[in-house]
């Protein structure tokens, strides 16, 4: 996934640079032509005609961005709804039952489990291995604060050790947490919302060339029309 991400993200630049180039060896060309124009028109079908290739051709540039665009984030919109359904198993499967144990003895013995009990739990009811398959616990039960990365120590400031408690999964790339105090998961998710912004903003980002374009070419006929009606005035 890492190496389609950056093979695409090169392409991407790469067309980007050719766009801007062409774009501007199109400004130059029409801007140096307008100047030439001023002095002889007889040269204006071929300006024409040169003008209107140059407009395919950047037309035709800015579609294959688009469609290319389009299509990268067609797929990370996909991709992002795979992680985001994955992350909401990891968070049901990995951390609401230890959560949901450590409430319930809460409830009970109005106190928190330590980890002693945590442990036994785990291993003669989580890890019951008189029923098959087996589970494997995968989350740590957290009362102290050396039991925090140090990247994540941030997220402890406010929690009091003797009436509060975290419990954290390892997902692969970082920490997930439940927070007691804030009554909060704090797990890295892809929510669907933010998978629908993402693929909006990447619809937008590959239209734009097209957009800009098109809005070029119709300030350049208004104003050509314009001048045609100053002419036609002063005669």
């Amino acid at each position: 996934m890492n190496s389609f991400i950056s093979i695409a993200s090169s392409i991407i630049y790469f067309i980007i640079i050719l766009i801007i180039l062409i774009t501007l060896l199109y400004i130059g060309v029409y801007s140096f032509n307008k100047k030439k124009n001023k002095k002889t028109d007889l040269n204006y079908n071929k300006q024409h005609i040169r003008n209107k290739s140059i407009f395919i051709t950047l037309f035709i540039l800015s579609l294959l961005w688009a469609i290319f665009v389009i299509f990268i984030g067609i797929v990370m919109y996909s991709w992002d709804l795979d992680t985001y359904k994955k992350n909401i198993i990891e968070v049901n499967t990995e951390i609401k039952p230890f959560v949901y144990y450590v409430e319930k003895f809460k409830k009970e013995n109005k106190r928190l489990p330590t980890q002693k009990e945590f442990d036994k739990w785990v291993r003669y009811e989580y890890n019951d291995y008189s029923v098959e398959p087996q589970k494997i616990c995968h989350a740590n039960y957290i009362r102290k604060l050396d039991n925090v990365t140090v990247e994540d120590e941030y997220k402890f400031k406010d929690i009091n050790w003797q009436t509060d408690y975290a419990i954290s999964y390892w997902n692969g790339d970082s920490f997930d947490y439940y927070l007691s105090w804030k009554k909060f998961y704090d797990v890295s998710i892809y929510t669907k919302e933010d998978a629908r912004k993402g693929l909006i903003i990447t619809i937008l980002i590959g239209i734009l060339p097209l957009i800009l374009l098109f809005s070029v070419r119709r300030i350049k006929n208004i104003r050509n029309k314009n001048k045609i009606i100053e002419k036609q005035q002063t005669l």
